[in-house]
């Protein structure tokens, strides 16, 4: 389900009616399309977008169909963007022509040029993804303050990248696992396929972190916890993406360890 609110007198907020709608699972990023008629959810473990119109008083209703599937291959669809769709050529005043594509008037009369589109915003791509350090062992706390504490081993760590443009960062932490290769993928093991050539899979150790980056070096502070759970011992990446209103990029990675508790040699090999 999704709440939603309207603003009160004084910036309060207060449930609409109703006060919430159906989402898929575990709906994540919320996009609104430049007329104001339409709001669209990603549902971060559906695999799904769901959309609505928005009547009076901002009231939601399901469109139809109410959720639409994500593109094959998309895992844990995160980061949304509605652009407006290109206007259609309009007659000018007093006719005898078209507006055409280029923004000119053709037929009777004279050519009258219009102002040029202004230029579409560009991709927020990270680059430059670094774990340091890239071993170490689970903060006691939550990430923003165990991860900046100064205690003796190391515990925690940082996240560091860069951005081409602002934008809203997205941090999926994977954990890496044992696999067979089947088909040209790396699937989980089973008795059927465990003689298969072994490889390394990736399975998301829960939501994506977020956080609001800036053009060019941003740093993430990691205390080895999503929200309350804590990173098991083993071996993870990090993948980062930004969206901006221009889409999401490519997202980059980069691998670090968790060590067992008071494990300052790490995991053996």
């Amino acid at each position: 389900m999704w709440s939603s609110s309207t603003s009160a007198r004084g910036g309060g907020l207060a449930l609409k009616a109703p006060p919430a709608v159906p989402t898929g699972l575990f709906p994540f990023d919320v996009a609104v399309s430049p007329d104001g008629h339409s709001v669209y959810v990603t549902n971060f473990n559906g695999k799904n977008i769901s959309q609505y119109d928005v009547g009076a008083g901002g009231a939601l209703t399901p469109k139809s169909p109410a959720t639409v599937p994500t593109p094959p291959g998309t895992t844990f669809p995160h980061g949304i963007a509605v652009r407006a769709a290109p206007s259609p050529a309009v007659p000018p005043a007093g006719g005898g022509g078209t507006t055409g594509g280029a923004g000119t008037t053709s037929g009777a009369g004279t050519s009258a040029p219009t102002a040029p589109a202004a230029t579409p915003p560009a991709l927020s791509e990270v680059s430059g993804v670094s774990v340091n350090p890239g071993r170490f062992r689970v903060g006691g706390a939550a990430t923003a303050v165990a991860a900046a504490k100064k205690v003796r081993g190391p515990v925690g760590t940082t996240f560091g990248f860069s951005l081409s443009e602002d934008g809203r960062v997205s941090l999926l932490i994977q954990r890496a696992l044992n696999g067979r290769t089947s088909g040209g993928s790396c699937v989980r093991k089973t008795r059927k396929n465990r003689n298969a050539k072994p490889c390394i899979r990736y399975k998301a150790a829960g939501p994506a972190l977020t956080r609001t980056g800036v053009k060019g070096p941003n740093s993430v502070p990691f205390s080895g916890r999503i929200g309350r759970r804590k990173l098991a011992p083993g071996k993870y990446r990090v993948g980062i993406s930004s969206t901006n209103a221009a889409g999401t990029g490519t997202p980059q990675y980069a691998s670090f360890t968790v060590l067992p508790p008071g494990n300052a040699k790490g995991l053996k090999k």
